[in-house]
């Protein structure tokens, strides 16, 4: 077996973090963070009916690993708005709230931040194991590498899309892609995500044929077929969101998922009885 050597920058931060020598003590002993979430839930079981098998990585999302380890850690959601950040399903909904949940997103995180290298044997070595895992239950495999956080895949670890032709890669983000995520591998494929802070930019990107997540609120009446001259289609059915499937330039309608995202006055939530709310755009990415 392999001796196990830290890096120095991981010992550093372990020195000045009791968080992270948990964690550094953890890799010690042998362990490596499980990556990959496969069908885990209810919504992601759902895809399973339509004939695909998924795959999620959840990270801590935005700045929670920096919050939990007192460390000025990146902040994984860059162009995150306030409501975005108050009704993130990561951090308040179910079961994601529950503490062994909340720390195997971390441990997963200090492995992407501290151990990149490890991150990626891990997620390769687990790639080829779902592959195999989707064949035997003749499933296509799909796979959602941010599950809560928002990280441009296709610049952090380019060589992955090419390495696993054979899975579709998808994604939501709220970095606009027609601007900033333009040269994406044919098997990567980003569905834009709604907030109070970039509703001009969706629309923008409506109109280029992309499509846009949006929390919509019909105060209990059926989704409508148009939203500002875009047709609508159902997100909750299932997490496999693939043009094949959702079509394109559409509204991908999601409803209001825990108290917070229910108690919003942000306009992170589009209520259709008040219209939406919006401020400042805020679409800029961070390398």
């Amino acid at each position: 077996m392999k001796l196990y050597t830290p890096p120095a920058d991981l010992l550093a931060a372990a020195a000045a973090s009791p968080v992270v020598t948990e964690y550094l003590a953890w890799r010690r002993a042998g362990n490596v963070p499980t990556l990959l979430s496969i069908g885990a839930d209810a919504k992601t079981s759902k895809g399973e009916g339509a004939g695909y098998l998924t795959a999620i990585i959840y990270l801590s999302p935005a700045d929670a690993a920096a919050r939990a380890t007192g460390l000025p850690l990146k902040n994984l959601c860059p162009a995150a708005s306030e409501g975005c950040r108050a009704a993130c399903l990561a951090e308040t909904s179910g079961r994601m709230v529950f503490a062994a949940n909340v720390r195997a997103r971390l441990y997963r995180t200090l492995l992407y931040m501290f151990e990149p290298e490890a991150f990626r044997a891990a997620l390769r070595s687990e790639l080829k194991a779902f592959i195999r895992k989707a064949e035997r239950a003749g499933l296509k495999p799909v796979c959602r590498p941010n599950g809560g956080q928002d990280i441009l895949w296709e610049r952090v670890f380019p060589e992955l899309f090419a390495e696993f032709p054979g899975v579709r890669f998808y994604d939501y983000t709220k970095i606009l892609p027609s601007r900033y995520r333009r040269d994406l591998p044919e098997n990567y494929h980003l569905t834009f995500s709604r907030a109070e802070s970039n509703h001009l930019a969706c629309l923008e990107f409506l109109a280029a044929g992309g499509n846009v997540a949006i929390v919509l609120d019909t105060a209990g009446a059926p989704l409508p077929e148009t939203l500002e001259g875009f047709p609508v289609v159902a997100g909750d059915e299932d997490d496999v969101r693939l043009p094949e499937r959702d079509g394109r330039g559409v509204w991908v309608a999601l409803r209001p998922k825990g108290g917070v995202a229910a108690r919003d006055t942000t306009g992170f939530v589009y209520r259709m009885s008040q219209g939406r709310r919006t401020t400042a755009v805020r679409i800029l990415p961070t390398a």
